[in-house]
């Protein structure tokens, strides 16, 4: 069938929806393998990009297909303070529209958040207005460890759920805070890849780890990524509701 390359130059608005809009069969290659290919007159034809307006187009309703099948497995926001709506909205957002690494990110952030004003409610039971001065203190001293540990000490969580929760901050959300790719896609593989010997012609079947190159650790983060946001949410919410049912 040959190979289709998208006329786009430097990195653009048209390039990232054509990225967003790219099927499940893709063609890697290096720069300068692409350079050689082209010497030998391989099959390699450059199209144009569609217009901005016909690629959102489409990216859209892709989208919203996805974005209904979504929709109903969203956990409602257990409260109505606003700081813990609005991140359950920008999770919900994320995971709407594919952004699922950013949602697990976001989860990491919601914890640590829900953690430090759950305790807070607990030291100020019964105050109609927000103490600033004190929330400061909460904001200012406390990240996500010390606020589990906090949270343990005021009687919010027990040993065994302290102790989930020090798993989840070590193995989940600090590997997806720094971006550590490597340890996110580890054991990941790309079954039965097509690996073409362009000198030779010959072309063999292979599986490949995703550490084989960056390319293929971030191709397999998308995947992990879109399996992984919903246990990383509902694990999240389910703290989150145990906290406020304590405290509300």
């Amino acid at each position: 069938k040959g190979y289709r390359l998208l006329a786009a130059g430097m990195d653009s608005i048209e390039a990232l929806v054509s990225r967003l809009l790219r099927g499940t069969e893709i063609v890697m290659m290096s720069p300068e393998t692409l350079s050689q290919v082209k010497q030998q007159g391989g099959p390699i034809k450059t199209v144009e990009l569609p217009s901005l307006e016909e690629s959102l187009d489409k990216l859209f309703e892709t989208r919203k297909q996805k974005a209904l099948q979504l929709a109903r497995d969203l956990p409602p926001c257990p409260t109505y303070d606003l700081p813990l709506l609005y991140l359950y909205d920008e999770i919900r957002q994320c995971i709407l529209f594919g952004l699922n690494g950013t949602a697990i990110t976001l989860c990491g952030i919601l914890l640590e958040f829900a953690l430090k004003y759950a305790v807070y409610l607990k030291e100020h039971p019964g105050e109609t207005n927000f103490d600033s001065e004190a929330w400061e203190r909460f904001e200012e001293s406390l990240t996500l460890r010390p606020a589990i540990n906090q949270a343990r000490r005021v009687g919010l969580l027990d040993e065994q759920q302290a102790n989930n929760l020090h798993d989840f901050a070590k193995d989940f959300r600090n590997t997806y805070s720094h971006f550590n790719i490597q340890k996110i896609t580890k054991g990941a593989t790309f079954a039965g890849v097509k690996v073409k010997d362009i000198n030779t012609g010959n072309i063999t079947v292979r599986d490949l780890p995703a550490s084989h190159s960056p390319a293929l650790q971030i191709l397999a983060k998308a995947k992990i990524d879109e399996n992984e946001v919903f246990n990383a949410f509902r694990f999240v919410d389910d703290v989150v509701n145990h906290l406020y049912a304590q405290v509300k």
